[in-house]
């Protein structure tokens, strides 16, 4: 929602944003898109949003954030980094609720393509709740070939790097 009236307010035309099977998303709509329930629905909201917010530079990494997608793309780069007798130590369930909170739906929104995401969630809390994100992230990175950085990167991350050099060369 923010993003979508970020864009607005920087004159995209709504209908480059709003747009819908029905027409146009109204002003009310929108307002309320925050309560939108999507559970279930990723294949139209993955559609969407490439298809009215990716061409305006808007991306989202899924099911969390690029934390977590680095964190699965790279495991033993991550891993690699821990001291000896240091690392994660906490179930999956506490530190699920550490990362995503409790006033959510919380390990019930990992289903399906996310399931394989939940074992990472301690990983995710030793490495970015507790330390600092961007150390971790490029002590893991030094850890990487750039063969490797480049072939298993996340998919989010190479759509946004071909966005940049797409805009580039566009201007």
């Amino acid at each position: 929602k923010t993003a979508i009236q970020k864009l607005i307010e920087f004159d995209v035309p709504k209908t480059a944003v709003l747009e819908i099977d029905k027409g146009i998303l109204s002003d009310t709509d929108l307002e309320k898109m925050h309560e939108w329930s999507t559970t279930g629905d990723h294949a139209n909201l993955q559609a969407w949003i490439s298809n009215n917010l990716r061409p305006h530079g808007v991306f989202f990494s899924a099911p969390l954030d690029l934390d977590l997608a680095m964190l699965q793309a790279f495991p033993d780069a991550y891993a690699g980094i821990i001291p000896k007798g240091g690392g994660p130590r906490m179930a999956e369930e506490k530190a699920a609720d550490a990362v995503l909170g409790t006033a959510g739906p919380g390990l019930g929104a990992y289903t399906g393509p996310f399931e394989v995401y939940k074992a990472l969630l301690p990983a995710y809390r030793y490495h970015f709740l507790t330390n600092s994100k961007p150390a971790t992230h490029l002590a893991a990175l030094s850890r990487l070939k750039q063969k490797d950085l480049r072939e298993k990167m996340p998919a989010v991350l190479a759509e946004v790097l071909k966005h940049i050099e797409a805009s580039l060369r566009r201007d």
